[in-house]
């Protein structure tokens, strides 16, 4: 009877993990642009990614309501998912959970290359301009980086708003990252994420059009903890 109560506990925890990581975070407030028309959504509840996702590298499954990514060693590459639309300024949110990974990062690019990303480690995470492509000799830009414990095996919440040349990473409604450079302020083909190591879950991931929000002030925000 003791093994039958403690299989019965152990299976209860286990289905309310997953359930826990399948419910949709509630938006997140933004601070220096306004959510328009929803771009895009997926709360990864079949059983394989959505053929929007186009894997370029790395290994990319679903797995208990979460997009799983992997880097393989082989590919001498962090793994790689990208997902193609059109759009200028966004507003995106998302929840993730880094379970083993060196880094991960939510990638902005356009049709030349690379344009930025916000870039997730066990103990911070950093919001930079990057390199466009190789043939350039613009170099990435570190714009800002913030303290947070994320190796703790919980899942996060990350609201990153990009309208015209910046760009603002919110952790969980509490920590925020800002950072300001022209290069942001470009047309857009795709976003997406990358994974160094093993291995990245994401889920509930949401992208909407975004608009300047009146009354905004970069400097008291930039300052802001």
């Amino acid at each position: 009877m003791q093994i039958k109560a403690l299989f019965a506990t152990f299976a209860a925890c286990a289905v309310a993990t997953i359930v826990s990581a399948a419910e949709p975070a509630a938006d997140l407030p933004t601070a220096m642009s306004e959510r328009g028309k929803l771009l895009f959504s997926d709360d990864f509840a079949g059983d394989a990614p959505k053929p929007e996702w186009g894997q370029l590298k790395g290994k990319w499954a679903v797995a208990a309501g979460a997009l799983r990514g992997t880097e393989v060693e082989t590919d001498n590459h962090p793994a790689v998912t990208r997902n193609r639309f059109d759009y200028r300024n966004a507003v995106f949110q998302f929840t993730f959970k880094l379970d083993g990974c060196k880094t991960a990062s939510l990638s902005l690019n356009n049709q030349e290359g690379h344009v930025g990303r916000v870039i997730l480690s066990p103990k911070d995470f950093t919001v930079q301009r990057d390199k466009p492509n190789k043939k350039t000799d613009a170099k990435a830009a570190k714009l800002a980086t913030k303290e947070a414990q994320l190796a703790d095996g919980q899942w996060h919440t990350l609201l990153v708003e990009i309208v015209g040349g910046q760009m603002l990473a919110t952790l969980d409604g509490k920590v925020t990252a800002f950072g300001e450079h022209a290069g942001l302020d470009t047309d857009k083909k795709d976003f997406g994420f990358t994974v160094a190591g093993s291995s990245l879950l994401v889920d509930d991931v949401r992208v909407w059009e975004a608009t300047a929000k009146k009354g905004f002030d970069k400097q008291k925000f930039a300052a802001r903890d």
